[in-house]
Parts: structure tokens; C-alpha cells; sequence
């Protein structure tokens, strides 16, 4: 065989690449690979240096990962504006280039402040698709110039290493696919656990609660605590946002309001203090509307907070009471003021308390279920509180008609006496 300089490849070469192939198929994890590309860039084309440059697929700049040289530090994690300097003619054009007399190519951007470049040979990298993910380059041959015959080589190079990033990239985006769906799925057993696996029973009431998450983790939270002399906390909140990050500030709520439950803390200064402590403890954009309302069978009446969450009804027959006092939403500033009001309740009164997800159900077209029909579902719903529950989640569904929820749906139903 001839030597190289007449323009042939050696079985040697053939055989170099072959096993500087096989050593990045055998790296498992990106960064590895990026590392034995650079590497192996420098042995098949006895360089000084290499760099290989990404394509970032939103702005078309090519990114450097990974350079190798004198100038690494200084080029690590530069960006080239697309069809810039040599790199970008070869990304776009998707065609080699040699350049043997960089300081004369119009192209060239100019050498770093570690490292002058006098010649290189620039490939593109394209995946299965025939797509240029990037391009690998060789800088400062040895001995010599770059010669055409090479680009074959440093070609075939580039577009396994294309390959074998992509595979690398996917295998990392379905791992960390995985991690997240675990965690969600773990963050779903959790908030589902911090619902109310059994309502309390109390003498003349009668309550019920559920809640849909939007996604696979919500931000709303319903509660029932059973108080002395047969009193229950009922609590219905809606956390700003959903997902993850709402379901948080839900556990952090629900640990707050069942701690200070049990003591003989005052209700005003029970709202105080779970708006306080949400201020103080989570984002300055985080925000909560909170009912909470203590229903006492032995009294008769309701006693009350409503922080800027929809209004709840008592409804008895046609009449229909509004349970709106109460004050801001939690976590907007400290301090801030919460009135407690009292309401009277008898035998037949059904309460409603439900979140803004649950009354602006919408169809796929835009409209949305609205308070005032929820209100007449609700005046016509029968039997006990699990029931009527069931018949308004019946209802909204029936009305949605399959089209995916934009918040999450909760609500809670209170019977005072019988009510069947």
C-alpha cells in the first residue's frame, strides 16, 4: 500500500479508527464520550488540539463541549453565532473544510489568548438522520498540513460520535424520565396519604370530600379534624400553581393547621399564624386561599374564616347563605387582618365548599360550568353527603365531556341532621 501523502489510507489507520471507535461505543455516560471523541479526534489526526461544538436546535449557535489544549479553559462553553467562523460555515453548509492558512480565511474568528491555531480540518457530525448535530475539529497538525484524503477518517469519526451522543442524550433523558416519574409517583402516594383516609363521624352531621388533580400531584387541600364536644375543622385550600411545588406547600399547611388544632390557640390567632408562617417560610409568589370553618352540632352554627377563597353556601331550600368573611389570602405579607364570623345552621342546611377548578370546569370549546348552575346542581342534588358529592362530580363530568382539567377539582359537602 502507499503511504499517505500519495493519497491513500493504510490498513493501520483503518484499524486505529476502528478502535477508537469501539472505545466510544463502550462509554456509557455523555461527558465520558465527549472526552474519548476529543481524544481519539487527536490520534487519528495526530493534532495538537481538538474541540467539538454542539448545535443548540433553539438559536443555531454552535457550543463548545469539551475542547481540548492550551485554550480549553477559555472555550469551554462558548457559543459561535450560527454561520460564524469556520465551525458555523461547516454546520450550515454541512460540508468538511481544510484550512491550512487560517490566517487568510475570512471565515477564521481569531486565536484565543492561550493559543494560536495555523491550520485545521473541520467535519460535520451528523446523526442517523443525516441532521448536524454539531461539528469536530482538528487543530495544529503535527507535522504538516491536514490533507483531503483524511477527511474520510475524520468523517467517519464525526458521524459515529454523532450517533453515539444522540444514543448517550436519549439514555439520559430516559433515565431522568424515569427518576422524575418515580418521584412524581412517590410525591402522588404521599399527598393522596395526606387526605382524609376516613371522614370522622359526628353526631348530626354528615360530610364528604374529594379532590382531582389536574396533574398527577395538585395543589388543593381538604381536611375534616375531629375537635372536642364533637366539633369538626372542616378545611378546603387551593394552592397558587399545581404539580410538585404546590403539593409542598399543601403538606406544609396541612402540618401547621392540624398542629395548632388541638391547642387551645384562638381561631383568629390561628389564621395569623398560618399566614405568617407561609409568608415566612416559602417563595414570595407562593399564595393559598384558605376556608376553614368549625361546624358545632351541639350550637347550631358554623364558626368561620373564608382567606379569599370562594365563597362556600348554606343552603336550605331556596335560601342560600354566602360564607364570605374572613380576610386576604395566605401568604401575601405578615400580619395581615382575619375577621371570624358565626353562622346558624338546622336540621336540612347542606353546606358547599369547593375550589375555583371545580366551578370553571370548562368544555373543549371555552365554556366553563359557572357558580351559578354548580349552585342549582347543588339546591337539587339528593341523598347522603357522599352522594350529593358524587352526583356534582357526575355532573361537571357530563358537562366537560372528556376535556382535560386545567386546575384541580375539589369539593366538600356538609349535611346538618338528616337531610336524605
Amino acid at each position: 500500500m502507499q503511504q499517505q501523502s500519495h493519497g491513500k489510507i493504510e490498513n493501520k489507520q483503518l484499524e486505529q479508527l476502528l478502535s477508537l471507535l469501539t472505545r466510544i461505543n463502550s462509554e456509557l455516560e455523555l461527558n465520558a464520550i465527549l472526552a474519548t471523541i476529543m481524544e481519539s479526534t487527536k490520534d487519528i489526526m495526530q493534532a495538537e488540539a481538538s474541540s467539538l461544538m454542539l448545535v443548540d436546535k433553539e438559536t443555531g449557535e454552535l457550543i463548545f463541549a469539551v475542547p481540548t489544549g492550551p485554550a480549553s479553559v477559555d472555550l469551554s462553553g462558548k457559543r459561535i453565532p450560527s454561520g460564524k467562523g469556520i465551525g458555523g460555515w461547516v454546520a450550515e453548509n454541512n460540508e468538511a473544510a481544510i484550512v491550512n492558512e487560517v490566517k487568510s480565511d475570512h471565515r477564521f474568528l481569531g486565536d484565543t489568548d492561550n493559543f494560536v491555531t495555523n491550520n485545521l480540518a473541520c467535519v460535520p457530525m451528523n446523526n442517523a438522520k443525516g441532521e448536524v448535530i454539531g461539528v469536530l475539529q482538528a487543530i495544529n497538525k503535527k507535522d504538516g498540513n491536514f490533507e483531503q484524503t483524511e477527511l474520510i477518517l475524520f468523517k467517519a469519526l464525526a458521524d459515529q460520535a454523532a450517533i453515539t451522543i444522540e444514543k448517550a442524550k436519549y439514555q439520559e433523558e430516559a433515565l431522568e424520565k424515569q427518576r422524575m416519574e418515580q418521584e412524581i409517583s412517590l410525591a402522588q402516594t404521599i399527598q393522596e396519604g395526606l387526605f382524609p383516609k376516613k371522614i370522622p363521624t359526628f353526631n348530626g352531621l354528615d360530610i364528604a370530600g374529594k379532590s382531582l388533580p389536574a396533574r398527577e400531584v395538585g395543589g388543593d387541600y381538604f381536611d375534616v379534624i375531629e375537635l372536642s364536644n364533637g366539633r369538626a375543622l372542616v378545611i378546603l385550600a387551593d394552592i397558587s400553581g399545581k404539580g410538585v411545588g404546590a403539593s409542598l406547600v399543601m403538606v406544609e399547611l396541612r402540618a401547621i393547621i392540624r398542629l395548632l388544632a388541638h391547642t387551645d390557640i384562638e381561631f383568629v390567632d390561628l389564621m395569623q399564624k398560618v399566614n405568617n408562617t407561609i409568608v415566612e417560610d416559602t417563595p414570595s409568589n407562593t399564595f393559598l386561599t384558605l376556608f376553614i370553618g368549625i361546624v358545632d352540632p351541639n350550637t347550631a352554627t358554623i364558626t368561620y374564616c373564608n382567606a379569599g377563597h370562594n365563597s362556600p353556601w348554606l343552603v336550605q331550600n331556596n335560601e342560600v347563605i354566602e360564607l364570605d368573611k374572613g380576610g386576604p389570602i395566605i401568604g401575601f405579607m405578615k400580619n395581615m387582618p382575619y375577621e371570624i364570623a358565626t353562622v346558624s345552621v338546622h336540621p336540612g342546611h347542606k353546606l358547599l365548599i369547593y375550589t375555583d377548578g371545580f366551578s370553571e370546569g370548562e368544555r373543549a370549546d371555552g365554556e366553563q360550568l359557572g357558580e351559578e348552575e354548580l349552585l342549582e346542581l347543588f339546591k337539587h342534588a339528593k341523598g347522603n353527603a357522599k352522594q350529593q358529592l358524587s352526583y356534582l362530580y357526575e355532573k361537571l363530568e357530563e358537562f366537560v365531556a372528556g376535556a382535560e382539567p386545567s386546575d384541580d377539582r375539589t369539593a366538600m359537602v356538609v349535611l346538618c341532621a338528616s337531610n336524605g
